[in-house]
């Protein structure tokens, strides 16, 4: 029985050794895996910062370009900010690193990413002070290009040693899992409470594990960055649940192999992304890419996606692991951000005024096209390299500098500031300036930046208006002019002294000023000049008139009146403001003229019929003495008989030019809307025969415009000039003449070209003169009252003639 107990006894203290040694064993291996599982945290959240860290480098750069090619400030603050990033990478990797091995490179990548930063800090300055292309120079110095590159072989040493490490990890916990499986197999076979024991601890670890595998998916899923794994021998694809979010497919359906990975890329990009992997694979190059995928639902995305390679002892590649971040946000930023830094280029180089911004002792760091222009300098670089102080050099008293910096110091920006400034030859331009300081983020001024406008000639014009205005109230008492001002919404009107003076009223007077100038106004233009002043209000005509008015002694006066309205906001009339000028002497002075000019052309009528009569009555008797007496007449007598026929018959010629000479001078011929299709058709068909017999070609618009003026003299202009255009020809060449007509913001341009002989430059002056001819009469007959009859028309309708020829 004892020895019974004793191998009793023996049995329990063997099995209890036994459960104590499995539990043991279990235990041990448990917090191993444990502290692996750990490990993998760690050595995913530094691969993590070590990713941060290399895209904090490629975005400093990409910031520094972008502040080297617009200038942007928003660039430069980025660059500083990501700088303190770069640092704060390094830190986390130096806390968290594990490795021995790992902790020796990180303390070599730390200076380097030092002499990095400083080398692109000094890029910066180069740029700032010696330009664009010195800075690129700068950057590709064999040192400089040597760090970056020793910086860039250290940062993928430590990615390869961290993804080493995390194989090894994870292969480590696939051994201690097997471990305990079999301890707790163990325990299961001897104690079915310790199993149950082990069993319950084992499911806490795991709940632990399932939970840092939780938050390692929220934070994949809050930056928008998807894991995956590629396993080359068996083409199987392992993605983390935001990766499968970000291509929009399920799990459990969709055939997750290399081919399914390239279903979601357009053909080109298949392509491009086989040729990647290829390179990836033969060791040449890392994978990294950027494009577009196209999602389950129809949508797409832009992507940012990194690998590495996992080569065997025989480097042959066995698997490939990365991450795929969703760039599309950033793209779309960065789209709507160089859209508005090119309106903004546009802007600057096209704005009228100068654009600038300078230090704080007076040297400017950028400035636009027109801020050169407004001092006399050739460009920008022009300006800012020879100005280096902007106080002494560019203003015109250096004390307006001063005291415009101690208002900014002060207010933070001033507006509209108006100064005297010097240019390039030292002439003095006025500008208004408006300026604001930028400040860093410790509040200290970094900068000045502002606009200038030329006002130059708004001075001068303010000056001029000065004199005008002292001018204007001495010509205003000197032409009896009268000024009125009414308030429409309130119905109140308001005369000077001369309006009274005009309308014959006593300032005294009882009665209102509407009721006065309504019982002033004559009954026959009272309703034309109040529908006038209606239709002005609405905005449907200018208001410029012309009436009578009556005074008390019933004498009747002229009266030309003007006014503008001025209208609020939403284009109601507010009030009218106008003159009234007593024309009355330049009427009855009209009315004379006209009544003589009806004298003096019935005077020219009468003359040139009578002028006319025995001229004809030569002519003939001439023409007939030649034909009746023709066989008795020698060769001299013809001679004189031909010669006294061609005087004669000039001389009706002369008569005819000019009657139309002096009608085409009446100012006083009344003047109404022409239009001129109709002028052109009554010259086409006055000249029908002559175009025929010469062969020439008239060119017409199709559409031509109604002017005012006097159509009778239009007819006569039009078909002077172009009978000029069909008789000086050239020999054996049909004439051609044709008409253009432009619009010009206050007049009608008509050009009329031909074909024909031209002027030489040096007769061009004596075309529009009396008499004056360029050929003779036997060559081109006529009297030169042509071309002077037609700048008479043209300059009594107010406009000008004038001739261009090539020859």
């Amino acid at each position: 029985m004892k020895n019974y107990k004793k191998q009793i006894y023996l049995f329990l203290y063997i099995s209890l050794f036994i459960v104590i040694s499995s539990f043991a064993v279990l235990f041990f291996n448990f917090r191993k895996q444990v502290r692996l599982q750990n490990e993998i945290l760690k050595i995913n959240m530094n691969l993590i910062q070590a990713d941060s860290l290399i895209n904090n480098l490629l975005q400093i750069e990409s910031d520094k370009r972008g502040f080297q090619i617009t200038r942007e400030v928003y660039y430069l603050k980025n660059f500083y900010t990501i700088k303190v990033n770069c640092n704060i990478n390094i830190a986390n990797l130096k806390k968290n690193i594990i490795a021995d091995s790992d902790k020796k490179i990180i303390s070599e990548i730390e200076p380097l990413l030092q002499l990095r930063i400083v080398n692109l800090d000094s890029g910066v300055v180069v740029f700032v002070t010696r330009g664009f292309d010195a800075s690129v120079k700068f950057m590709q110095l064999k040192g400089k290009k040597n760090i970056r590159e020793l910086l860039n072989q250290k940062l993928e040493l430590l990615k390869n040693n961290l993804l080493q490490k995390l194989g090894e990890n994870t292969s480590g916990i696939n051994k201690r899992s097997n471990q305990n499986l079999t301890g707790l197999l163990i325990l299961l076979s001897i104690f079915i409470m310790l199993m149950l024991v082990a069993a319950r601890t084992f499911r806490l670890a795991q709940k632990k594990i399932i939970k840092n595998h939780f938050k390692f998916n929220e934070a994949q899923s809050i930056a928008k960055i998807g894991s995956w794994e590629w396993d080359i021998v068996t083409n199987k694809i392992t993605w983390s649940r935001e990766q499968f979010r970000l291509f929009g497919e399920d799990r459990k359906t969709f055939d997750l192999t290399y081919e399914g990975y390239l279903s979601h890329l357009s053909e080109k990009e298949q392509e491009h992304t086989k040729a990647l992997v290829k390179y990836a694979l033969e060791g040449k190059a890392n994978y990294t890419v950027e494009h577009e995928i196209k999602r389950k639902d129809g949508t797409s995305l832009m992507v940012f996606e990194q690998g590495t390679v996992l080569f065997d002892e025989n480097n042959k590649p066995t698997g490939m692991f990365g991450t795929t971040q969703d760039i599309t946000e950033r793209k779309r930023a960065d789209g709507e951000l160089l859209e508005t830094q090119k309106k903004f280029k546009e802007i600057f180089n096209n704005s009228a005024d100068g654009i600038y911004q300078s230090t704080i002792d007076g040297r400017f760091i950028m400035a636009n096209p027109s801020m050169a222009r407004i001092f006399g300098y050739d460009s920008p670089d022009d300006l800012l390299l020879f100005m280096t102080d902007i106080g002494e050099q560019l203003y015109a008293d250096p004390a307006d500098r001063k005291r415009m910096t101690e208002l900014l110091s002060k207010q933070g920006h001033i507006e509209n500031f108006e100064v005297q400034l010097l240019k390039k030859n030292k002439d003095i331009v006025w500008v208004s300036e408006s300026t604001r300081i930028v400040r860093d983020e410790k509040y200290n001024i970094s900068y000045f930046e502002g606009t200038l406008k030329d006002i130059t000639e708004r001075k001068k014009a303010e000056e001029q208006l000065l004199h005008l205005s002292n001018r204007l109230q001495l010509a205003i008492q000197a032409t009896s002019i009268g000024i009125w001002d009414w308030d429409i919404a309130n119905n109140n009107t308001v005369w000077d002294e001369e309006m009274y003076h005009i309308y014959n009223v006593d300032p005294k007077d009882s009665r209102t000023i509407t009721e006065a100038w309504e019982a002033a106004v004559h009954p026959e233009d009272f309703e034309r000049v109040n529908l006038d002043l209606q239709m002005a209000i609405k905005g449907d005509k200018v208001y410029d008139t012309g009436f009578r008015i009556v005074w008390k002694d019933k004498s009747i006066h002229y009266v030309k009146g003007n006014a503008f309205v001025q209208r609020d906001q939403y284009g109601n009339a507010l009030r009218m403001i106008g003159t009234n000028t007593d024309i009355t002497e330049r009427k009855e002075a009209e009315e004379k003229i006209l009544e003589l000019n009806k004298s003096l052309d019935q005077f020219a009528n009468i003359t040139a019929h009578d002028l006319q009569e025995p001229i004809r009555m030569v002519s003939g008797f001439l023409g007939l003495l030649e034909k009746k007496y023709s066989d008795v007449i020698d060769k001299d007598g013809k001679s004189y008989i031909y010669r006294a026929k061609d005087g004669a018959d000039r001389m009706s010629i002369l008569i005819k030019d000019l009657l139309e000479f002096s009608r085409s001078g009446n100012k006083a011929a009344k003047k109404e809307p022409v239009d001129f299709s109709i002028v052109m058709d009554l010259v086409k068909k006055d000249l029908s025969i002559v175009m025929t017999e010469t062969g020439a070609t008239l060119f017409i618009p199709e559409s031509l415009p109604v002017v005012t003026g006097t159509q009778s003299a239009l007819y006569r202009l039009v078909l002077n000039l172009i009978s000029n255009g069909i008789k000086f020809r050239k020999k054996d060449t049909a004439p051609e003449v044709t008409l253009t007509v432009k619009e010009l913001p206050d007049c009608w341009e008509f050009n009329l070209q031909d074909n024909g002989i031209g002027v030489a430059e040096k007769d061009q002056p004596k075309l529009f003169q009396a008499f004056q001819r360029l050929h003779r009469r036997d060559e081109y007959p006529g009297t030169g009252l042509g071309l002077v009859t037609c700048k008479k028309i043209v300059e009594t309708h107010g406009g000008k003639i004038w001739m261009t020829s090539e020859q």
